[in-house]
């Protein structure tokens, strides 16, 4: 039995919505101060993928080349969003050569880097092809498909992004919880808009009740207080 090195695990972060329900390009309406595309954006890159594919419209796309300067992020240009998420994910998991992706949504911007790095720790741990964040028994986004669904999600269509390929294969979907109410919340509506503000008001308040005195405040993206260390080049087992 020869070892040899694994495969990259990847991010896709889907920004090419219209933004319909919102009434204009929400990724880039500000969240205490900041566009939410960035937020999230932020989250991605503080995690411990190997790389980030972004796929993009028109107008988040010449946002992301000024907001990043990550060298691990790829932006890819949808152009047809208008045909549903289904042609953003066919895009990005055609381009992949990794054993596994995280794929995220770009209107997620109370999220924890620490959450991902769970799905991937569960996924390397585990081995398991799905790996889904659970609030409160609620599941949420992102989610972790391993190389042997990528044909599948290939195959979807319309609006609902690989919502089916978990549905199809429930046998193989491994559950994290995590304490994380971003994975729950991602913003469609200005109603949304609202109750992320609230959350993050209430975030600021706790950190600002628990912050040691002297000490720098505590980043409210996640509860690592310094982006991780890239993992050690992960090695599995081959037959041939």
């Amino acid at each position: 039995m020869v070892a040899r090195f694994a495969l990259t695990i990847t991010g896709v972060l889907l920004a090419a919505g219209l933004s319909r329900r919102m009434g204009k390009p929400k990724l880039l309406v500000r969240l205490s101060g900041r566009p939410i595309l960035a937020m999230t954006l932020e989250a991605f890159q503080s995690s411990q993928l190997d790389n980030l594919l972004v796929v993009a419209n028109a107008a988040t796309a010449d946002f992301l080349r000024s907001e990043s300067k990550d060298a691990r992020t790829r932006i890819i240009l949808n152009p047809r969003p208008e045909a549903g998420l289904a042609t953003s994910l066919k895009l990005a998991v055609s381009s992949l050569d990794s054993e596994a992706v995280v794929i995220g949504l770009g209107d997620q911007p109370l999220l924890f880097p620490s959450t991902i790095d769970a799905l991937i720790s569960e996924h390397e741990r585990s081995g398991a092809s799905i790996v889904v964040p659970v609030r409160h028994g609620h599941h949420g986004n992102p989610v972790l498909f391993g190389r042997i669904h990528f044909p599948e999600i290939m195959s979807v269509e319309g609006d609902v992004g690989a919502r089916q390929v978990i549905v199809s294969h429930h046998d193989a979907v491994r559950e994290v919880e995590v304490d994380d109410e971003g994975i729950l919340m991602d913003i469609d509506t200005p109603a949304d808009l609202a109750n992320a503000n609230e959350l993050l008001a209430r975030r600021e308040e706790l950190a600002t009740q628990t912050r040691t005195p002297g000490a720098g405040a505590r980043s409210l993206r996640s509860p690592q207080e310094e982006r991780p260390s890239p993992r050690e080049p992960r090695r599995t087992h081959s037959l041939e």
